[in-house]
């Protein structure tokens, strides 16, 4: 199983971070633009554990893909999951994490 690790470093607090990651709107922003992310489905300003996301994203080699995907395993002001229903991969779980730096 392939596995991609990637860090960011922001200089926000944890709160300004999460309050900014919990609307699934923001995930336009933070997607690199060449993947041409677009949010297809209706979708609220706070994420929820359950909550389905429709949109249409480029892959490289895949193309234009439809990507379906649940947002999972919320915990606040820490972490949360954005798993693959349907996509182009076998098997996609997106785990986010907020830390702290000292």
């Amino acid at each position: 199983m392939y596995t991609l690790e990637k860090e960011q470093f922001v200089t926000a607090s944890l709160e300004k971070c999460w309050d900014f990651l919990r609307n699934p709107a923001n995930l336009n922003l933070i997607t690199p633009r060449d993947l041409h992310f677009v949010i297809i489905s209706a979708v609220p300003e706070d994420m929820y554990d359950g909550l389905i996301i429709e949109y249409r994203v480029t892959i490289p080699l895949f193309g234009a893909q439809k990507w379906v995907a649940e947002i999972k395993h919320i915990r606040q002001n820490k972490s949360f999951v954005d798993e693959q229903r349907i996509g182009p991969y076998r098997f996609w779980y997106h785990y986010h994490e907020l830390t702290a730096t000292p």
